[in-house]
């Protein structure tokens, strides 16, 4: 009986695996393979999972041949839950996203899909921006989402990306703005991030936080964005000794 037992656990730990792997490989298939292609812009981005799924999600969604939708989301949480919602929000946003790219609208409307299917349960922070390469502008919402930043040429900031409203799926009623157009001449750097490297903390529990987020940023600036992603994903994981407890994603896109 007891041979028995063992081998319907490691039958049942082998068919766990397989349901991980197979979980992984869906998320990873939801997240850009390739950067995308935008005239006068280098854009790259990230998601490492804190464990073995997670709740971070980017994405690109070109509108036409000038203007390109850029996404990054955090849902509550880490592992299959958050893996689950940010799954849902792909989905919802790949149909809700169209050429005339009401961003208000769009999240209004996500917003309620996301309160049916969790009750209010579980949230997420989103930010959209709506890069016009043509005009070198960028209108964008954020839900709950933390700061993100426009550095120019020099280092220095030129424009704080922050939240315009509240997450999304907590409430049903949500007034969530546009946020003023954000002007882009070259050299521009634009980088949205996740908490999860935010809130990376060292041993004596002092946060990577912005400062370090910027320095990073700043030390690395003249290099291609795809460079610069993990230069801050590396600095993050170097400030808390590898030990992380959130996922972590940034996107970063330089004006050439």
């Amino acid at each position: 009986r007891d041979i028995d037992e063992r081998v319907k656990a490691r039958r049942e730990l082998q068919r766990m695996g397989r349901e991980l792997e197979l979980a992984q490989a869906i998320q990873a298939d939801l997240l850009p393979r390739r950067s995308p292609t935008l005239d006068g812009f280098d854009i790259a981005g990230a998601s490492h999972p804190a464990v073995e799924t997670g709740g971070d999600y980017f994405n690109y969604i070109p509108l036409d041949e000038n203007r390109l939708a850029v996404i990054v989301g955090d849902v509550t949480g880490h592992g299959f839950g958050a893996a689950l919602l940010a799954a849902a929000s792909h989905a919802y946003l790949r149909a809700l996203i169209t050429p005339e790219c009401d961003l208000e609208n769009i999240a209004t409307k996500l917003n309620q899909l996301l309160l049916a299917d969790t009750r209010g349960e579980r949230f997420i922070t989103l930010f959209m921006g709506v890069i016009d390469a043509k005009t070198r502008r960028m209108a964008y919402v954020s839900g709950g989402h933390s700061t993100g930043y426009v550095l120019d040429a020099s280092g220095a900031i030129k424009t704080e990306l922050a939240s315009t409203g509240p997450l999304l799926g907590a409430i049903d009623d949500i007034d969530i703005k546009l946020a003023g157009t954000v002007e882009l001449a070259a050299g521009d750097l634009i980088c949205v991030c996740t908490d999860g490297i935010l809130e990376a903390a060292n041993k004596d529990g002092a946060l990577f936080d912005y400062p370090n987020v910027l320095a990073t940023l700043r030390e690395h600036q003249t290099r291609p964005a795809s460079e610069i992603v993990p230069a801050l994903m590396t600095a993050a994981a170097d400030w808390c000794h590898h030990k992380i407890e959130d996922d972590m994603t940034a996107v970063i896109a330089k004006v050439l």
